[in-house]
């Protein structure tokens, strides 16, 4: 008998491997993947090419813009803002203004309201487990990044460094070469406490003092690469749009942006071959993040398919002209581009702002938004919706006392 339980106790196995198969055998004929997961025995992923959903359902919306300085990120974000908005959903805001507690980490406390929260979009400095708190399951990570040495110009010149400084961009880089005081007093006080040296590693949660370590830039780098779902390159902004279309399932009107919050070209300073190397020497950690994500780009790109990315961007370009014509009426000095009621919003003098066409026409009075008007708009309907909600749940809750 002993002998008997034995020689099953070793069949066994082999008996639920054979069903296993014979499983598997199956649902490949059925149109799946069989995929071996330790925690679900077997998983089921769609093969390419099947008609099986693969977008965001109502409870998957969510998403976590990491809003770079100075990367194209306030087009993004008002497409974003758009989507958001366009979907009902509820959006991490600012207590005022458009900062998130910045340059302090991201903390629950700073979010105005009561989560869970469909969309994070305004500048925040990057801490992935405080942002999962505050946003609904799942949430998918965004940001973007930009050529270090164009970024820091930009950063330069619309922030004013150079009346912190003393110094012209050409000269306070070779200052800062050949005096690494120079240089540390820059990361240490961070001008308004959020600008410096390494913005996008600063703005995505990489403490200053680390950027000269080339092991823990390596590593941050990689710990970012591991938690984002796309990292969008300024550089190639709409191939970055295609992308995120595809991440959101949206159609193409969605992903339509104009270039919101953009120097005018008296304001931009080109960068000789020599200025542009010693600017990437002083934000190394910022190059590193760069090149790695635009490898990680560009494969992503390569994998969605040349022909298929081509016909996308000759779409996007068509509704990007079309949207355009049909909304911008003119392109104006901050101080002459918004109604009176709307001036009391910062506006730098350095950039040029997009005026609707029709301000009956909600589409383009959307497009054309600053970041501080949106916001405020975003805010004042929230804050209208949650009154709202609370005047129809009290009827209830004094019915159910009575």
């Amino acid at each position: 008998m002993t002998q008997q339980v034995t020689l099953f106790r070793l069949a066994a196995p082999l008996h639920r491997r054979r069903l296993a198969l014979l499983t598997a055998s199956i649902l490949l004929l059925l149109g799946f993947v069989v995929e071996p997961s330790l925690k679900t025995g077997l998983r089921l992923l769609p093969v390419p090419g099947d008609q099986m959903p693969r977008c965001p359902t109502e409870e998957q919306r969510s998403v976590c813009f990491l809003k770079t300085h100075k990367c194209a990120s306030s087009s993004v974000q008002n497409m974003l803002m758009r989507y958001g908005e366009s979907h009902g959903l509820r959006f991490v805001l600012p207590k005022s203004a458009n900062y998130l507690g910045h340059p302090d980490l991201f903390n629950r406390t700073m979010a105005s309201g009561r989560p869970p929260f469909d969309m994070l979009v305004h500048h925040a400095r990057f801490y992935e487990t405080e942002m999962r708190a505050v946003l609904t399951q799942r949430p998918l990570f965004v940001t973007i990044v930009r050529e270090p040495a164009a970024l820091f110009e930009s950063l330069y010149s619309y922030y004013g460094l150079k009346r912190m400084t003393h110094m012209g961009l050409e000269q306070f880089a070779s200052s800062a070469l050949a005096n690494r005081s120079l240089m540390g007093l820059l990361d240490r006080s961070r001008t308004q406490s959020k600008l410096g040296f390494n913005q996008m590693s600063f703005d995505l949660g990489m403490t200053p003092a680390k950027f000269g370590n080339a092991f823990s830039v390596r590593r941050f780098v990689e710990q970012l690469d591991a938690t984002f779902d796309l990292v969008m390159v300024a550089e190639r902004i709409n191939e970055s749009l295609v992308l995120l279309k595809d991440l959101l399932c949206l159609d193409t009107d969605d992903i339509v942006i104009f270039k919101l919050n953009a120097r005018q070209s008296v304001y931009r300073h080109v960068l000789s071959p020599r200025l542009a190397a010693q600017i990437r020497w002083l934000n190394s950690a910022d190059v590193h993040l760069y090149e790695h994500f635009v490898r990680r780009f560009e494969l992503r790109v390569r994998q969605f398919g040349q022909e298929r990315m081509a016909k996308e961007l000759h779409l996007l370009q068509e509704r990007t002209r079309y949207w355009y014509e049909r909304c911008v009426k003119n392109v104006k000095q901050p101080d002459e581009s918004r109604p009176t009621s709307e001036r009391k919003f910062w506006t730098n003098h350095q950039v040029l702002v997009l005026h609707a066409k029709d301000e009956s026409s909600e589409e383009c009075v959307r497009m054309t938004l600053p970041e501080l008007v949106y916001t405020e708009r975003l805010r004042k309907k929230q804050f209208e919706n949650t009154r709202a909600r609370r005047r129809w749940q009290r009827p209830q809750s004094l019915q159910m006392s009575r």
